[in-house]
């Protein structure tokens, strides 16, 4: 099914749909975006998403979290940063600061996987921020690896007697 740069004034509305093949809703701009107890392709790259502009949203996939209906979209289309900033942009500015944070989360680490090159400094510090501190999401990780820096300190010189002294 092709939806390709359709501009819809209103609504899309898919229900109890089933696309066995691919699904292009690429440069697509409608108002509202709904899809309900719909079954989409589950090979990626079979779901084109990229581009798709919506002020609403209500995305339920047969078989995923209801939750994570739209994400699943994104997640099988080919890698588009641009799809995971609307997405978050979208549920930041509805007042769900916290699934914000989730597909931040989840755009960042497919942007390490597919959209950076291993050998650049980006992917080397997305790496870094992605096991530390959640890519910013959850600074609180620093406190568990700084107690971890702290205990593996406290373990290796706790014994002052097993320690060589400038004294000595």
């Amino acid at each position: 099914a092709n939806f390709g740069s359709l501009v819809i004034g209103k609504h899309i509305f898919i229900n109890n749909a089933v696309f066995a093949d691919s699904v292009n809703f690429a440069e697509t701009s409608v108002k509202v975006f709904y899809a309900e107890n719909t079954t989409f392709p589950r090979d990626p790259g079979k779901i084109d998403v990229k581009g798709l502009t919506y002020t609403g949203l209500s995305v339920k996939v047969k078989d995923v979290a209801p939750v994570d209906g739209f994400l699943y979209l994104i997640n099988q289309s080919p890698y588009n940063g641009k799809s995971y900033k609307a997405l978050e942009e979208y549920y930041r500015l509805d007042g769900y600061p916290a699934y914000a944070d989730y597909v931040y989360s989840r755009y960042k680490l497919r942007e390490t996987k597919e959209g950076l090159h291993y050998s650049g400094w980006q992917w080397w510090w997305n790496q870094f921020l992605g096991g530390f501190i959640l890519f910013g999401t959850a600074p609180e990780f620093a406190l568990i690896w700084f107690a971890a820096i702290i205990g593996f300190g406290y373990l290796m010189f706790r014994k002052k007697e097993k320690m060589v002294t400038a004294i000595e």
